[in-house]
Order: C-alpha cells, then structure tokens, then sequence
C-alpha cells in the first residue's frame, strides 16, 4: 500500500516540467529539430505511461479500499 501511494503522489520534476513546455512551444510553432522532436516525444511518452500507471494504482487503492 506504502508503495501504491508512492507511486500516486509521483510529480514531474520542475526542470523536465519546463523543458517539456518549451519543446511545446517549438513543436507548435513547427520549429523542433528533429533530436528536439525525439526528446519531445520520449517525455511525451514517459508522461502518459506514468499517468496508465497512476490511475491502475488508484484503482487498486479504491478497490481495496486503501
């Protein structure tokens, strides 16, 4: 359970956080390079993998009533 929590209360650390926004707005304004592109959208991916893996423990949580 202490583990689950753990993983629930992961946060994006506030240099990737602002590296992740710049290379937003580079990618929006069709600028990226392509190791730009690459490093975007490993983060990109990074980030929706950790939010699966959030949500899974949630429910985990809420069903075993944690």
């Amino acid at each position: 359970t202490e583990s689950a929590r753990r993983v629930v209360d992961l946060r994006v650390d506030p240099d990737i956080q602002a590296t992740v926004e710049v290379l937003a707005v580079r990618a929006n304004d069709g600028v990226l390079t392509e190791e730009e592109r690459a490093e975007y959208a490993a983060l990109v991916d990074a980030a929706d993998l950790i939010s699966i893996l959030k949500l899974k423990v949630r429910r985990r949580l809420q069903t075993n009533g944690s």
